[in-house]
Parts: structure tokens; sequence; C-alpha cells
């Protein structure tokens, strides 16, 4: 079920036939995003989040979806052993209406199984990406105006002296950032869970990200089948934080078996993420 927020209150929609529709592009105003689903992308869920000053609200929404054709099985090495691992890769998309843009979000995807342990690695990536968009000048103007304040016979007078003013020159940037952290969420004390977190403070003149944020890691498993939580978060301009209800993947992942060596894959996987969204720091 898609959930919509809207100044803090929640709605339940009726959830949609998915169709096999391309992306509709969010940059209009009023256009909904509909997640481009294909046979090897898989949405694992998404997340609208609604704002804006304006009397039509525009809608800002967070999707995170698994590419489960680019994954490749094998072992990586773990202190001095091998195990079983899994190099997974997701798509993260965050489309910002003009009128909608988000100041702060996060995407935790989390990784469980009943029947084992699943761990995630210190190989992730990109670790962290990050856009200048503009340097905004101005100055601050300060008038200093000394008084002195004289009494006499219970009377108060005040006499002024010449005022002065300073100017101070001030600039802002306007940027977006995205970076990664891997988060033990369990009593076992391992790492189970991944988080993206998004933060900027663009205007609505800026050029946000148009392309998905591709993204990868590695995982450690026992062989057992597993499944992936999705929790999304989000802060609109001048909105408050709304959390989304937690979902899960639609099917467990199966780890399939492999002597195959992920080592040089999980080495390189930051600078392999930095080469493929290229194209969102350009």
């Amino acid at each position: 079920m898609k959930i919509f927020a809207r100044r803090g209150r929640y709605s339940a929609q009726p959830k949609p036939v998915p169709v096999p529709v391309p992306v509709v592009d969010a940059s209009l105003p009023g256009i909904p995003f509909i997640p481009f689903q294909v046979r090897d992308t898989v949405s694992i869920g998404s997340q609208s989040f609604s704002g804006g000053l304006s009397r039509s609200f525009g809608t800002a929404q967070i999707d995170c979806r698994y590419r489960s054709s680019n994954s490749k099985w094998g072992q990586c090495m773990q202190g001095d052993a091998a195990r079983q691992a899994g190099a997974l890769y997701f798509d993260l998309v965050l489309n910002q209406p003009s009128d909608c843009l988000l100041e702060a979000a996060e995407v935790h995807l989390r990784f469980t199984s009943d029947q084992s342990t699943v761990q995630v690695s210190e190989w992730f990536g990109p670790r962290s990406l990050r856009r200048e968009l503009a340097h905004d000048a101005g100055s601050k103007i300060t008038q200093i105006q000394p008084e002195v304040s004289l009494g006499v016979a219970g009377q108060s007078a005040s006499v002024g002296g010449v005022g002065t003013t300073k100017s101070t020159e001030t600039e802002q940037i306007r940027r977006w950032e995205l970076w990664a952290r891997t988060v033990d969420s369990g009593a076992d004390g391992l790492y189970d869970t991944l988080v993206w977190q998004w933060q900027g403070n663009a205007s609505p003149t800026d050029a946000m990200p148009r392309m998905p944020f591709k993204s990868g890691l590695v995982l450690y498993h026992n062989a057992a089948p597993f499944v992936v939580s999705l929790e999304i978060r989000g802060k609109v301009q001048g909105g408050s934080f709304v959390k989304s209800k937690s979902r899960q993947f639609p099917r467990k992942i199966i780890p399939v078996l492999s002597t195959e060596d992920l080592g040089a894959i999980a080495e390189a996987l930051h600078e392999q993420m930095l080469k493929e969204n290229a194209e969102n720091r350009a």
C-alpha cells in the first residue's frame, strides 16, 4: 500500500495495479511519478511527500528498486576466512518537483533471515556523493550608534554620538549530498542495515538529479533465503519529517552458492558506483 503524507497526516490510498509504464516526468508540478517496473528491476516500495506553499501542491517521491539481474554471488574474505557473499545493486530515485523540494531523506534497507544471519560488509558504495549547485553572495549591514545615558536629579537623558555602519560579506552555498552508513539494528552485534541519507538546500531554479542513484553493497550470508525490509523517511523544505511504514521486498532473495572470488568487485565497489553516478554529479 502506498502511503501519502500531507502536512504530517497519513491517508491510505488503494493499492494500484502494477503496470509496466515509463517514468513520468516528475519535474512538472501535479504530474505523478509512476515507478518503472520491468522483469529484472523490482520496486521494493515508495513514499510520497506533499508540501509547498502554493495552492497547488507538488509531490516529491522516494523510491528504492532492486536490480536483481545485476546481482553477483560468490565468496569474499572476512578476516582470514572466505565466506559466501553476494553483491547486490539498488536504484534510489528521488523525484523532486520545483515546488516540493526535499530538505532531507533517509532510506533504510535491512537484510534478515529467519534461518540464519545476514551481515552487510564494509564494502558498499557510493559512500558519499556531493554536488554544489550555486553560490549566493550577499552582504549584512550592521548599524552601530553609540549612546551615553545621563542621570540628573532623578531624571534620565541620553546623548547619541556619530554612528558607523559595518558591512560584512556573506555567501550561501546551495548543494545536495548523499552518503551511506551501516547500522546494527539487532541484538547480535552484526551490521544488517544500510542507510542512505540525503540532505539539500536547493532552490526551485536549481537543476536537481534526474537519474536514479546507482548503489551497491556486498553482504555475507549462509545460503539461507533472506528478506529485504525498507523504511523511508523524508522532509520537504519548510515541512516536518514523515516516516513511512516499513515494507518488505515482495519475495525472498535466494542466494546462489558459488566459489567465484568477489574480492575485486568488493574493493572497487565505491569507485564503480561513483562512475555510474557521474551524470548526477555533472
